[in-house]
């Protein structure tokens, strides 16, 4: 088995997004991030509120290492591990993220 080679780096960092999908906001925590997609931890693990594979979503990231502001992007990938939901997100336009 090979080692993986990702063309973009993905960043580890605390932080919180929340989703906007259809009428409801969805807390999240992120688990890594890159220039093109995200990989989301749902925050209420017992609900995947809806949300399906191809979906749309916008959502505002709020972390210390990353200035705020508004995402969009279509799920990739929704996988149940343990009790936990994630979310892997494809962004729509690749997205440069500048530290405060």
């Amino acid at each position: 088995m090979g080692i993986e080679k990702r063309r973009y780096e993905r960043i580890v960092i605390p932080g919180d997004v929340f989703i906007s999908h259809r009428d409801k906001v969805i807390h999240c925590s992120i688990e890594n991030i890159s220039n093109y997609g995200a990989y989301l931890k749902v925050g209420d693990h017992n609900s995947h509120h809806g949300i399906e594979i191809g979906d749309n979503v916008s959502f505002r990231i709020s972390t210390p290492n990353i200035t705020e502001r508004e995402l969009s992007g279509q799920i990739l990938r929704l996988s149940m591990v343990d009790e936990n939901v994630f979310l892997a997100v494809y962004f729509i336009q690749p997205y440069t993220f500048d530290r405060p």
